[in-house]
């Protein structure tokens, strides 16, 4: 009949849509993973002095209210090259010479990671960034991967958003005391000013 041959005419074109719907986004995810190959580079260290602090003096053009660690070369081979009880890997992403985002990665088990720090420029460079640290942490047979952060900053939030597209998963954490118990009329400026990372409060565990 009629009615059956353009019912099944419907169907094949639905078919046919969700077929081309679906090689259209494995094509644009291949491509865009080449493309990034071929914009980005990832490093394990910096590649000159000073470039973390070049990418925060960009940050801060961005969010010209944010308070952050100054992450000069002394104070990160103090702080993360001569600690004593945290191990770390660092993961630099450049775009040519600019280094656009940064990630530290503590490991104090065989099978839980932290990301003590994850900062980059924008969600882009972010996305390229994080995708690597997972597929690492992965072979590395770690099964969690924790990320620590203010949840009030807007740069945090940035961090938060990207990473939650990749299937990290909000939990309750005893350190949220940290920024409640602050007195923010005596302190000057507003908790969501302060970009707090686990490179805040990580001492000899986490």
């Amino acid at each position: 009949t009629l009615t059956s041959k353009l019912s099944f005419k419907n169907k094949y074109v639905r078919l046919l849509s969700f077929v081309f719907l679906w090689l259209w986004r494995k094509c644009s995810s291949f491509f865009n993973k080449t493309q990034n190959k071929c914009v980005y580079s990832l490093k394990k260290k910096v590649s000159a002095p000073g470039d973390i602090q070049g990418l925060y003096k960009r940050l801060h053009e961005k969010f010209p209210n944010l308070i952050y660690l100054d992450m000069s070369d002394e104070y990160i081979q103090w702080r993360v090259d001569g600690n004593p009880y945290c191990s770390y890997r660092l993961y630099c992403l450049y775009e040519k010479n600019i280094l656009r985002a940064y990630a530290f990665l503590n490991i104090q088990s065989k099978h839980i990671a932290h990301l003590s720090d994850f900062t980059s420029e924008d969600e882009t460079t972010g996305q390229v960034l994080i995708d690597k640290i997972i597929t690492d942490t992965k072979k590395a047979g770690f099964g969690i991967l924790n990320y620590w952060a203010n949840i009030k900053n807007e740069l945090c939030l940035q961090s938060i958003g990207i990473i939650k597209k990749k299937g990290f998963i909000k939990k309750k954490d005893s350190m949220s005391i940290v920024i409640k118990n602050l007195d923010q009329s005596e302190m000057g400026f507003d908790c969501s000013e302060l970009y707090i990372t686990g490179l805040w409060t990580e001492g000899t565990s986490i």
